[in-house]
């Protein structure tokens, strides 16, 4: 009987898919296909250099100057790889080394055709940036981004530079990600993000790495562009400017009346909820993140409406926004619907079925990581990923799925055992469930894999309202 079958009668909701004895068929039968598409990838096609079935190099820059006639439906998707096979991790890091090359070289065209277009000459440290990228040296890379960034985007820059800088920045997170994670992972997850896209899908990256390992993957793949975008800098001035020269020729992209409606709504909003709480004309003034996460749904929204027939995903949506309530977990991402016309019935944004794939998605996750070595860069990314399996979790239990919320909360914290928020998370879950000794036993269970961390166990059991023992 397979750990999903245990906890499924452990915690006595329906099976999910008829007699125990067929869910375990089921879930076995599952686990192998997964790792035989691993191993094989589409096709018998080889792994090549590139880390893909077909490698290349960029498209970013004939993309902003001529624009792609290959459409994102073309796209051949690549393979997963193999965390213990293939190149192994010398191989895997030269794989990383070339695409990173490749990935400067193609924003630095895209910087190059843009100051062109916008005819605004582009200081000599961007070359020094993009060079110091494609040498690898991390030390130069901060020092050079450092002085060109202060020139491109500071207050004193000529008209149109910033819409130089999201290049930048995006190559910047590229040398980044290169320098922090180990690259078998960097590859894995790259390659399981765009995997997880839908034919003609809109990837929306919310966080750093999120944006940063698809990009590096998807432009240096040589299997044609999805479109990628970066929500973390859609409120930034110049943003909108940048995927009208990127993706022009993909959808209808944003103007500069869109990002000045955006910006003003938030501000009408704030001036709004400043008088309701009596806080007056200079009191209370919004956090920024806040403020730029608010403007960028606000950009995304406007772009789902500019086009009807797009499909988005997104790497995390925010709680309670009107974006996460079109949301469902796919994969390690999340699957944004069109909102439903007036009068239709959408029925329920995510079903049984859905759920089910996500608990399995983060089940093979746990067995995949199993063979990983116990490295601090590791640590660092089982936290990350732990991190993304709990926010899926914390939407199928808004959304009363509550078997396959418990089995993902459960899983993240197999994932990273030493995070502590998984832990808390899933001990509220219980918690609020009536199952309060269930709750207690996972604390004592984190408490047996982490000796030492007495103190802040007892405050979770605070806020549970138990004893602090």
């Amino acid at each position: 009987m397979t750990c999903f079958d245990r906890r499924t009668e452990r915690v006595g909701r329906r099976d999910l898919a008829g007699s125990t004895r067929v869910v375990a068929i089921l879930g076995v039968v599952a686990v192998v296909v997964v790792v035989l598409a691993m191993l094989r990838g589409p096709g018998s096609r080889p792994l090549t250099r590139d880390g893909e079935v077909g490698g290349g190099g960029s498209a970013a820059g004939e993309a902003v100057s001529a624009g792609s006639s290959q459409g994102v439906e073309q796209r051949v998707k690549p393979r997963l790889a193999s965390r213990g096979g293939g190149s192994g991790a010398s191989g895997a890091a030269a794989i990383v080394a070339d695409k990173v090359v490749a990935y400067a070289q193609g924003r630095r065209q895209v910087v190059e055709t843009l100051a062109r277009r916008l005819n605004v000459e582009v200081p000599p440290a961007v070359g020094d940036f993009f060079a110091a990228v494609e040498s690898g040296n991390w030390r130069e890379v901060k020092a050079q981004f450092h002085a060109v960034s202060s020139q491109v985007g500071g207050p004193g820059a000529a008209a149109g530079m910033a819409a130089l800088l999201p290049a930048i920045k995006e190559a910047y997170a590229v040398a980044e990600a290169r320098e922090a994670w180990p690259a078998e992972d960097l590859l894995a997850y790259g390659q399981d993000v765009l995997a997880a896209l839908k034919p003609g899908m809109v990837y929306v990256g919310g966080s750093r790495w999120g944006s940063a390992i698809p990009s590096l993957m998807n432009e240096t793949s040589g299997e044609g562009r999805a479109v990628l975008l970066d929500q973390t800098m859609m409120s930034e001035p110049g943003y909108v400017e940048y995927l009208a020269a990127m993706y022009g020729d993909r959808m209808t992209t944003l103007t500069a009346e869109d990002a000045e409606r955006a910006r003003g709504g938030y501000a009408a909003r704030e001036k709004e909820r400043a008088r309701e709480n009596g806080a007056g004309s200079g009191g209370n003034a919004p956090a920024p993140g806040g403020g730029a996460s608010e403007i960028a749904e606000n950009l995304m929204l406007a772009l789902l409406w500019k086009n009807p027939g797009m499909t988005v995903a997104m790497e995390k949506p925010v709680p309670g926004s009107a974006l996460y309530e079109l949301a469902t977990p796919m994969g390690p991402i999340f699957e944004v619907r069109a909102p439903a016309a007036a009068g239709e019935n959408p029925g329920p944004v995510t079903t049984a079925a859905q759920a089910e794939q996500t608990v399995r998605y983060w089940q093979d996750t746990v067995a995949k990581l199993q063979s990983a070595p116990e490295t601090e860069e590791m640590a660092t990314q089982r936290r990350t990923m732990a991190d993304m399996a709990l926010t899926q979790a914390q939407m199928l239990a808004s959304r009363s799925l509550n078997v396959e919320a418990e089995l993902t909360y459960r899983t993240a914290i197999d994932i990273a055992p030493m995070a502590l928020e998984p832990v808390d998370e899933l001990a509220r879950f219980l918690h609020g469930a009536g199952r309060e000794p269930e709750a207690q036993q996972v604390l004592d269970a984190y408490l047996n894999r982490n000796p030492g961390k007495e103190s802040e166990v007892g405050v979770l059991r605070s806020r549970l309202g138990g004893p602090g023992r």
